[in-house]
């Protein structure tokens, strides 16, 4: 029995030895998926120990290092990804959320307009820009945003039309942002009830 356990236990520190940045990485996303994100940052840590230039790996770090609200380190980790690899749009979009969180609104702008520069049919990144703005009382450019946003994907755009009513409730277009709020219900936001809470406040 004893024989039996040693020889398992060999085999185990074999497998795990035997794995490369690729499988350290796969790994990582599987985690990911089942909700480990501490098990998902610590196996894209052992990918990027086994190599530096792994700019995807470094990408997902800070995606998980963000989800556990990490902000200061998953900067980083999205900014060496975009060192390694500064055509990739996904690194400067995840770092703009990061920077929203931050209250760098600004510094979120500049992410999303590189992302749209890199990848001119991100409607999220239109969305997350128009939402910068709004914190910004840039709220004309927030509705720009959001109208480009939908025109790209209108039936992916729940968080687009919802971000345009509130910018133009902030104008005054109580016209608009009732048609807008409508919209977004009808398009399943996320919050829903957040939704259908403005709408009664505004658009009874």
């Amino acid at each position: 029995m004893k024989f039996k356990s040693a020889l398992i236990l060999f085999i185990l520190i074999v497998n795990v030895s035997c794995m490369n940045e690729s499988d350290y990485y796969n790994r990582g996303i599987e985690k990911s998926k089942l909700g480990d994100h501490q098990g998902a940052i610590s196996d894209f840590s052992k990918a990027i120990a086994l190599d530096k230039t792994f700019a995807e790996a470094y990408r997902r770090r800070g995606s998980e290092k963000a989800y556990v609200a990490d902000y200061s380190e998953a900067i980083e980790d999205y900014s060496k990804a975009i060192e390694l690899n500064p055509e990739n749009s996904s690194s400067y979009y995840g770092r703009g959320l990061v920077k929203i969180d931050l209250a760098n609104y600004q510094g979120a702008i500049q992410d999303f307009t590189k992302d749209i520069k890199l990848h001119p049919t991100s409607w999220p990144a239109y969305t997350d820009r128009a939402l910068a703005k709004y914190y910004l009382k840039n709220y004309q450019g927030a509705i720009d945003d959001c109208t480009k946003a939908i025109e790209i994907h209108q039936y992916m755009a729940a968080e687009a039309y919802y971000n345009r009513a509130l910018a133009k409730l902030k104008l005054g277009d109580k016209t608009g942002a009732c048609f807008d709020l409508k919209k977004a219900d009808e398009h399943n936001l996320i919050d829903g009830q957040r939704c259908r809470d403005t709408l009664e406040k505004y658009c009874k």
